[in-house]
């Protein structure tokens, strides 16, 4: 965040000039309607028709911010905090209020600098002196006509009338609330943001805000995450068994029963029970002869996990980019990227296939061009647990396959992984590596570096009920995802990850991607919506080639990661979302869209990509 005013230079002067302009304009076109305004407030309150209360603006200093008065004074109250209900206000002055007249005035102030058509609440002496730290960053530019919290909290009164203490619950609870969507807000400042936001203030919407009041408040409402465990009921049964037998340490009987139990339920004939899939993917590069300055070809659209091992052991990853049928790794630019390496005379050691968000890869042709080439695979199957190519387990094609048990995978051993091969001896070189690659002597004696990689007995006794449930947690989470293409699915710029036709996706979470020019929002748009309510949603990964840590590694494409990216939202998975939490997700996204210059139907359209462009 810039520390000179808050934001850029650049952005400051813009924001300033279309503010100067605005305001002349808006002045000259509704001067009549302010006077009219003016005259018939003044006989209706018997006092002068305009109101001036004194704000804080820029860097702290106070300014008198003008209104038509919609008040008049009633004997015996004297509360600083307007009500839905306030016997002050005039049967004009709520005519007033709700068609926002008395704002008007306003312009008088964007003018003469003291105010901006958006940005945040401007709020009286008293709630300004208790900012504090970086919440003063709100003082770095000029308060709002309209802005992010003004359209968040468009019913407060009504909220407030709601409570026993008014003056209470404003300073403790709504106060704060505001602070945080202006501090947001300013980090995340855009000309074209600005526009949205009056854009909805003039259509009369509050973007990712239900109609009702119990919605105004995310803190009174529990957070929907994007994919939380879901235990089956029969995990305490097991970790019972663990604890009467006092096998708390790593290994033990359950370790070798989810070993056999997983391994026959995706079909592979062996298996050995990890700490974590970043731990089995490690040891997996390691199995097939990763070394120092050996390349590695590896999926682009991806988390981070599936990368760092190949640093671990010195090699060099090259990022290949995804195609758009699966939104995993595309054979043909991984053919490509093989042909130039043979003809150099310098192939790479492996290839790591990465099966993303609960969908397989288009395996076939990868493993032939490997094959071809003589090249193994390690695949990435930590997101594709329950899913299915031509009938079989992503997983169990390449040399080595690996899974995660982490929090919010599809099943949970709270932490873990699994590393599958129809190779014995290389998963008993792993299972060795992973107990510190002890020397099968009576004392403590190794030969090589290993590491401590093994499953404790406990995770794995999770693990073992996460596992008889998997059917079960697949159907829900393809149950989420036919809710919210039948919810969602007609909405302009609205598109699902789509379903490759060689198997079945899990769907271990529902993602869509939201193309902003028809959508009228942008998926960051959205997504802080969704977080206005409490709600998890995440960008889709970003690809590993823009990563700055991996800046400088060769890259073979990169566009459609880049897209899926910027257009790319995941939204609450998990098996145990409820019908009032996916009603929440839905109304969000729906309003959004109702709000947006698309929902406002082609001539609205027309007339907003006119207005954003630079």
């Amino acid at each position: 965040m810039p520390a000179e005013g808050g934001l850029p230079p650049l952005s400051r002067a813009a924001k300033r000039a279309f503010d100067v302009v605005g305001a002349a304009v808006g002045l000259a076109v509704t001067g009549p309607v302010i006077v009219l305004a003016y005259l018939a407030a003044t006989v209706d309150t018997r006092r002068n028709g305009f109101f001036a209360q004194t704000r804080v603006g820029r860097h702290g200093r106070p300014f008198r911010v003008l209104k038509i008065r919609t008040m008049r004074d009633v004997p015996g109250v004297t509360t600083s905090v307007t009500t839905s209900g306030d016997p002050r206000i005039t049967r004009l002055g709520r005519l007033l209020r709700r068609s926002k007249i008395d704002e008007l005035p306003q312009l008088v102030n964007v003018l003469l600098g003291h105010m901006s058509f958006v940005g945040p609440r401007p709020d009286v002496p008293g709630f300004a002196d208790r900012l504090e730290g970086d919440d003063r960053v709100v003082l770095s530019i000029r308060p709002g006509i309209t802005g992010p919290a003004t359209l968040r909290f468009r019913n407060e009164q009504e909220l407030l009338a709601g409570q026993a203490q008014p003056e209470a619950y404003n300073r403790d609870v709504l106060f704060p609330a505001k602070v945080r969507i202006n501090v947001d807000y300013i980090r995340r400042y855009s000309f074209i943001g600005d526009l949205r936001y009056l854009w909805w203030t003039l259509w009369g919407c509050r973007p990712g805000v239900t109609d009702t009041l119990e919605a105004t408040m995310t803190e009174s409402r529990d957070r929907v995450y994007l994919s939380p465990p879901h235990m089956s009921g029969q995990e305490q049964e097991l970790i019972g068994e663990v604890f009467a037998s006092n096998w708390i340490a790593p290994l033990g009987p359950q370790v070798d029963a989810f070993e056999r139990e997983f391994a026959g339920m995706v079909g592979s004939p062996h298996a050995a029970a990890l700490s974590s899939g970043t731990a089995a993917l490690h040891l997996a590069l390691k199995l097939v002869g990763v070394g120092p300055g050996d390349e590695v070809l590896v999926s682009t659209l991806t988390f981070s996990a599936s990368v760092n091992p190949i640093l671990y052991l010195g090699g060099v990853p090259v990022f290949i980019d995804s195609e758009e049928q699966s939104w995993n790794m595309s054979p043909e630019l991984l053919a490509h990227a093989l042909h130039v390496r043979a003809r150099r005379g310098r192939l790479p050691r492996a290839v790591v296939l990465v099966h993303l968000y609960g969908q397989s890869a288009d395996v076939e042709p990868i493993l032939d061009v490997c094959e071809h080439y003589g090249v193994p695979v390690v695949e990435d199957a930590a997101e594709a647990l329950g899913a299915t190519y031509h009938g079989r387990a992503p997983g169990t094609f390449g040399r080595v396959g690996i899974f995660s048990f982490n929090g919010n995978k599809i099943i949970t051993s709270s932490a873990g992984g699994m590393l599958v091969s129809d190779d014995e001896r290389l998963v008993a070189r792993a299972r060795n590596l992973a107990s510190q690659a002890r020397d099968p002597v009576p004392h403590y004696q190794h030969s090589e570096l290993g590491y401590n990689y093994r499953m404790s007995n406990v995770l794995a006794a999770i693990g073992r009920a996460q596992l008889r449930v998997l059917e079960d947690r697949v159907v829900a989470r393809r149950r989420n995802f036919d809710r919210y293409r039948d919810a969602l699915g007609e909405l302009p710029g609205i598109r699902f990850m789509p379903e490759a036709p060689w198997g079945r996706s899990s769907r271990w979470l529902t993602c869509i991607t939201v193309d902003p020019d028809a959508f009228g929002a942008t998926r960051e748009d959205l997504r802080l919506a969704l977080e206005a309510e409490n709600i998890e949603a995440r960008p889709v990964w970003k690809p590993m080639h823009v990563q700055p840590v991996f800046r400088g590694y060769e890259a073979v494409g990169g566009r459609v990661a880049e897209h899926l990216f910027d257009w790319g939202l995941c939204l609450p998975s998990g098996s145990s979302l409820t019908d009032a939490d996916h009603r929440r997700v839905t109304d969000v996204i729906a309003s959004v869209a109702a709000c947006s210059p698309a929902g406002a139907g082609k001539d609205g359209r027309r007339a907003w990509a006119s207005a954003a462009t630079p």
